[in-house]
């Protein structure tokens, strides 16, 4: 029976909570859970630390003639604002790359979990192949959002417009990220990748939504992503047993 289009999106939008009843169920997937997070909150440490200590350097360097007084102290915690920003952002895109291995290990794990046949592709074949296009997928990303940006620059229509198209653009490169385990294994390229996307939009929806909103909120995004990549993996195997694949 075929499904409507609600129902599609409604799939996708709920793959997350059907990857935390996996996760759940199988304590031999809690370490993989936890892995990505512990490893995130070490690189968020480290960029505050790094931060804070830099912070005073940079604050005479930028304005030597500033002294010890209060003034330098209300400069050095700006400083120390922006810092933490910008060390904090790249800190935890180095985590999501450091974590690539662990999260196609969980979502191969989830994968064999639900009974669904090995893949053609191991992990360790499959890997380089889904780092490269992480990274592809994210520069795409990047450069959708550029090229969206100006819409914020008028008022009314052209913001609200922005805003819904970012947010879409976002849904399907984060659906991209946490299907790519499974397409990586089964050997596709970045362009099949994008096609099987398009081919099965409102799924991708869907998940990509959910994946969104939940990156959106602080500290839910930290201990969001292991659930994100296995509800993708079920998602994946829910397609694949469907015949939509």
């Amino acid at each position: 029976m075929t499904q409507s289009t609600p129902s599609q999106i409604w799939q996708g939008l709920t793959a997350p909570v059907r990857g935390l009843r996996v996760i759940g169920e199988r304590p031999a997937l809690w370490g993989l859970a936890v892995l990505p997070i512990v490893l995130t909150l070490v690189f968020l440490c480290l960029a505050v630390f790094g931060a804070v200590a830099s912070a005073g350097p940079i604050t005479h360097w930028l304005l030597p003639g500033l002294g010890d007084g209060w003034m330098f102290l209300i400069a050095r915690a700006l400083v120390v604002g922006l810092l933490a920003l910008l060390f904090g952002a790249g800190s935890y895109m180095l985590a999501a790359l450091c974590s690539i291995p662990i999260n196609d290990r969980m979502s191969e794990a989830v994968e064999a979990a639900m009974g669904d046949l090995p893949a053609p592709l191991s992990l360790r074949e499959s890997l380089p192949r889904s780092i490269r296009h992480s990274i592809a997928g994210f520069l795409l990303w990047v450069l959708c959002e550029i090229v969206l940006l100006p819409l914020q620059l008028v008022p009314g229509v052209g913001s609200l417009l922005g805003a819904v198209l970012g947010f879409g653009v976002t849904a399907w490169f984060l659906a991209h990220q946490l299907l790519d385990g499974p397409m990586s294994r089964r050997a596709m390229g970045f362009s099949e990748k994008m096609g099987f996307l398009r081919g099965h939009l409102p799924w991708i929806l869907g998940l990509g939504a959910s994946g969104t909103l939940v990156m959106m909120v602080p500290v839910l995004n930290l201990l969001g992503l292991p659930v994100l990549v296995a509800g993708g993996a079920v998602l994946w195997v829910e397609l694949e047993r469907d015949r939509s694949v």
